[in-house]
């Protein structure tokens, strides 16, 4: 995994953790870190390589928590 997707990861786990307000949509955290990553570009969610990010990010949250249960916590 890169690093790029890693970061996301981590920013789409702690999105979904805290409490205060409604979580965002994997959609809005790719938007703002298009927009982020790649200045002056429209983000469209239908493009081939945005859907095939979407995908990595889910892979690098899996794998995140994953370890995460090795390492730091127990399941359940």
């Amino acid at each position: 995994l890169k690093m790029r997707e890693v970061e996301l990861g981590c920013i789409f786990i702690a999105n979904k953790a805290q409490k205060i307000t409604k979580w965002k949509k994997l959609d809005a955290v790719l938007e703002a870190a298009y927009t982020s990553f790649y200045p002056g570009v429209i983000f469209d969610p239908n493009k081939e390589e945005v859907l095939v990010w979407e995908e990595k990010v889910i892979s690098a949250e899996t794998e995140i928590l994953e370890t995460l249960c090795y390492d730091i916590f127990w399941r359940g």
